[in-house]
């Protein structure tokens, strides 16, 4: 396993096959999702509480479709068999 700051520059949840930048994003999203639930762990979230933050960007926010969809995807992609990624 590498450095701590290894886990933060190369988290291990966001696909190596992405782009710096793209992987950049990835996490920004994730962090705010964290942000948004700052009492909860990630793991333990369920899909109802992550479609309750994509409805908070898109109705309180008021990001565009795009927007909401690249959080969908980062979210979606974040971690294989979480609660709220894709199923294994």
């Amino acid at each position: 396993m590498g450095s701590i700051a290894d886990i933060f520059t190369n988290p291990p949840f966001i696909p190596k096959c992405l782009r710096p930048r793209s992987r950049k994003t990835y996490l920004g999203w994730v962090n705010q999702l964290a942000t948004h639930f700052p009492d909860r762990d990630l793991p333990n979230l369920d899909k109802s509480e992550v479609l309750d933050f994509l409805v908070h960007l898109q109705n309180e926010r008021k990001l565009r479709p795009s927007t909401v969809n690249q959080a969908v995807c980062s979210l979606r992609d974040q971690a294989p068999g979480s609660r709220f990624g894709r199923e294994a």
